[in-house]
């Protein structure tokens, strides 16, 4: 590993990976390897409709595009990472998704700090909560009280930035990406420049960005990557 300080972040497939067992086959083969093993892994904890809506045609794109995730298939995927030492990063997309959390804290699922990530999103995908003030107020208003919990935010799709200063405000964190949402209305930035978009919105608001050992001590996961 080239960067043995960087934090590793993997997804599960959403809908183009189909069985438990298979959404979860590369995460088993890094964990294997303590110089590969992943930080954390995606679980979107809850089901939600993605298809996209078309408004000027009036009509949806699909009508069956349901990201399913049945509370047996969520358990199943939080014992299994415990096990295998990678952290869920807990994928919100509305408010039925976030009172799963107690339930879980409750069975001992879930090891605090935990990572939750309260997913916005804006046309054409309409399965999340807006990126809003609002949107982000009522998933702060249901999440657990008096559970080690650190949130961050993202649009999926949707510009995230106004959302973004807010969560800052609010002691939250940004996750931003051209994957989830190519920002068209700043004339498609690279990743990196939207990162130091987001880094100098925290600045202004009094908030310096924390290292990756900065990062890992707030999430209480293990300090670097074994090997370089």
């Amino acid at each position: 590993m080239g960067e043995p300080h960087l934090l590793v972040h993997c997804t599960l497939g959403q809908i183009t990976v189909d069985g438990d067992e298979a959404r979860l086959a590369h995460i088993e083969h890094l964990a294997g390897d303590p110089a590969l093993r992943p930080e954390f892994a995606s679980v979107d904890v809850g089901s939600t409709n993605i298809d996209r809506y078309i408004a000027e045609e009036r009509r949806f794109a699909t009508t069956d595009r349901s990201y399913v995730n049945s509370t047996g298939t969520l358990i199943h995927f939080l014992t299994r990472m415990r096990e295998l030492g990678v952290r869920p990063v807990l994928a919100c997309w509305s408010i039925p998704f976030v009172r799963m959390l107690e339930p879980f804290f409750q069975m001992q699922l879930l090891d605090g700090p935990a990572y939750v990530l309260l997913v916005h999103t804006e046309a054409p995908v309409l399965g999340g909560h807006p990126a809003t003030a609002a949107g982000l107020r009522a998933y702060l208003d249901t999440l657990p009280r008096d559970r080690p919990i650190q949130w961050t935010v993202n649009g999926k799709p949707a510009n995230i930035l106004a959302t973004a200063a807010e969560a800052i405000r609010l002691g939250g964190h940004v996750a931003i990406g051209i994957g989830d949402y190519p920002y068209p209305e700043l004339g498609l930035p690279t990743n990196a420049e939207l990162v130091a978009r987001v880094a100098d919105l925290a600045r202004s608001l009094g908030r310096e960005v924390a290292t990756p050992e900065e990062a890992r001590e707030m999430l209480g996961l293990r300090t670097g990557r074994i090997g370089g």
